[in-house]
């Protein structure tokens, strides 16, 4: 009985420490992204992402995602297909509702999911208008929004963007622990 028990420990351990872990602790850069995702391109982005960021990280789909999720983050990430110049109904809605003295003490950052088209330019991206919208609450914005490529309305995703979405992601990362003072602070 006692292998069977430390076997399970180690078993335990191996995948405590293989996963990503979602609770707030420590003085490490606490990150949340929020986004959504309709034919999962915009998804694929926001996990290079998340893998590219250390420290805690919180991957949440906007119609999960509440103000409480960022409750105690350093950095906000947003992310959402851009729509006719804009972000989805869910995101701009999750946007519009959160209250500004949540968003008022976070970092920052937005990216989209776009076509590379002449015309999709007169209309205009998602990432810069979720950026303005959080930057009317208060959130200091830490790097200029970031647009990622579909070939097609419903993708696949260019080449290279999942690539860009990493780099992009560390990055990101850099943004949030410059916030970040010595602890006590």
């Amino acid at each position: 009985m006692r292998r069977v028990d430390s076997i399970m420990q180690r078993v335990y351990e191996e995948r405590k420490q293989s996963r990503r872990v979602t609770a707030w602790k420590g003085n490490c850069v606490k990150t949340v992204i929020v986004y959504n995702s309709v034919f999962g391109n915009t998804e694929q982005i926001a996990r290079h992402i998340a893998d590219a960021i250390p420290g805690t990280v919180k991957l949440v789909k906007v119609g999960k995602a509440s103000p409480q999720e960022i409750s105690g983050a350093d950095m906000l990430v947003v992310g959402s297909p851009t729509v006719g110049g804009r972000a989805t109904r869910p995101m701009q809605e999750f946007l519009d509702n959160l209250p500004k003295g949540i968003v008022g003490k976070v970092s920052l950052a937005a990216f989209d999911t776009r076509i590379s088209m002449k015309f999709a330019q007169i209309f205009g991206y998602a990432a810069p208008c979720m950026a303005e919208a959080l930057k009317q609450k208060g959130c200091a914005v830490k790097l200029p929004p970031e647009g990622f490529i579909v070939k097609r309305r419903n993708g696949p995703l260019a080449d290279g963007e999942l690539e860009r979405a990493s780099a992009w992601g560390k990055t990101v990362s850099r943004g949030a622990s410059r916030r970040m003072g010595p602890p006590g602070e």
